[in-house]
C-alpha cells in the first residue's frame, strides 16, 4: 500500500470511529480522533491504563491550534518557532474539546508536529487526534510499531507501519493560567 493509500484508510479509520497504531513525531502511538469519547476509552483499555491520566492531544497546524486554546502565551508560540525537538505544550484555557481529554485542573497537553506520517494524517483528517504510547500502562515505550506489544497490536483497527521515528518522547511545557510555565521534562 502507498503512503497515500495508507493516510486514506487511517483517516477513514478515525472517522469511522477506529483506533490505529502508528509512528508519530517521536515514538510509536496509539491514535483516534480527538473528539472520540467511545476511542479513546478503547485506548485506555488497549493500554490498561487508568482515564485519570490525560492524553496528548496532536494538531498539525498553529489555526488548528488556535481553534482549541483560547489563550496561548507569546513564549508558547517562541517555543514552537525555536525548537526542533518535538516538544507538547500544556495549556490551561482549552475549548472545542471533550473533558475526557483533559486533566483534573481542565489542561490539555497538546503538540503541533511539523512533519511525516502524523502531520499529513492531521491534514487530511483535519481535526486534532489523540496520542499516547503504543505500550501496556507501565511497560517500556515502543519506539517502532514493528516493537509493540501483539497484545496492542492485534487491538486496533489499523496498524500502519512506516520507519519515522525519532526514538524518545517529546520535551513537555507547562503553562498557567498567568502565562508562567515550568519545564516537566527536557
Amino acid at each position: 500500500m502507498t503512503r497515500g493509500e495508507q493516510i486514506k484508510t487511517a483517516v477513514e479509520t478515525l472517522r469511522n470511529g477506529g483506533v490505529i497504531l502508528c509512528p508519530s513525531d517521536t515514538i510509536a502511538s496509539l491514535s483516534c480522533d480527538a473528539s472520540d469519547i467511545q476511542a479513546l476509552k478503547r485506548i485506555y483499555k488497549i493500554k490498561q491504563r487508568p482515564d485519570s491520566k490525560s492524553p496528548i492531544v496532536l494538531v498539525s497546524s498553529l489555526t488548528m491550534l488556535e481553534a482549541y486554546v483560547s489563550d496561548i502565551p507569546e513564549a508558547a508560540y517562541q517555543i514552537m518557532e525555536a525548537t526542533e525537538k518535538p516538544t507538547t505544550i500544556i495549556y490551561s484555557s482549552v475549548r472545542n474539546l471533550p473533558k475526557e481529554v483533559m486533566a483534573e485542573d481542565g489542561s490539555v497537553g497538546i503538540r503541533h508536529v511539523s512533519g511525516g506520517f502524523i502531520k499529513d494524517l492531521i491534514d487530511r483528517f483535519r481535526r486534532p487526534i489523540i496520542s499516547t504510547s503504543a505500550n501496556l500502562s507501565g511497560d517500556k515505550s515502543a519506539v517502532r510499531v514493528s516493537d509493540v506489544d501483539p497484545i496492542i497490536s492485534k487491538s486496533v483497527d489499523l496498524r500502519i507501519e512506516i520507519d519515522e521515528y525519532l526514538d524518545e518522547p517529546s520535551s513537555v511545557i507547562k503553562f498557567n493560567r498567568d502565562h508562567s510555565f515550568k519545564i516537566i521534562r527536557k
